[in-house]
């Protein structure tokens, strides 16, 4: 069976280990709340020096304008991130393809820089996007499913059958924490039954940043 035409490989592999010299990651993120709002208490709950990830959302809407941002956040700032991972979802936004065809191109070539330069370090400009929308994420914190979505209000009534009382304008993090590990293997699942139907609905790569945000907790 042939891939989806909007599934892609994620940039950062799952399992690759990176070499990174400063352990520091900048995220934006599409959403003005929910998403940086979920990783700033991320990193308070792991106790992560605020100095290694950077969070910033109000990037408009489009998918294209996170990726536009985060080169923008690049090119202005003197600070050395290691990893830039752009958060977005797809949502039936027509610049999806677009934002990830720019990211893998900035992605080379931030690569062949690297290269030309002789640079030990290895920095990676990623992209985690969700179908159809970030709350995917939360849901598999709660359980395994496969089942389609056409909007966030489904996936929401879906959460709100395992969390009473979930509202989409403050999620109970600490509850998601304390299962972030089932999230990870249901999210993992999703994605080999994903490649193996060739399904695209639902689909999340929050858990490789997560996975990388967990990294930095375990060296810091």
């Amino acid at each position: 069976m042939s891939r989806p035409r909007n599934r892609v490989k994620p940039i950062i592999r799952p399992g690759r280990e990176l070499k990174l010299s400063g352990d520091s990651i900048l995220i934006v993120c599409e959403g003005e709340k929910t998403e940086p709002e979920y990783f700033k208490d991320l990193k308070k709950q792991w106790k992560i020096n605020p100095i290694q990830i950077h969070i910033t959302g109000k990037c408009g809407s489009a998918p294209i304008s996170v990726v536009e941002r985060a080169e923008e956040i690049l090119q202005e700032t003197e600070m050395k991130f290691d990893q830039i991972w752009c958060v977005f979802d797809r949502d039936n936004h027509k610049s999806f393809d677009q934002a990830i065809d720019k990211a893998k191109t900035i992605n080379e070539n931030i690569r062949k820089n690297n290269e030309d330069n002789d640079v030990d370090n290895i920095q990676t400009f990623n992209i985690a996007f969700s179908i159809p929308c970030f709350e995917i994420w939360f849901l598999l914190h709660f359980k395994y499913s496969a089942k389609p979505f056409n909007k966030g209000a489904e996936i929401i009534k879906e959460i709100k059958k395992q969390d009473k009382k979930y509202t989409k304008s403050k999620p109970n993090h600490e509850l998601l924490f304390k299962k972030l590990e089932d999230a990870i293997k249901n999210t993992d699942k999703l994605r080999r039954s994903n490649i193996k139907s060739g399904r695209e609905n639902p689909y999340t790569d929050i858990d490789l940043l997560v996975k990388e945000i967990q990294n930095i907790k375990h060296t810091s």
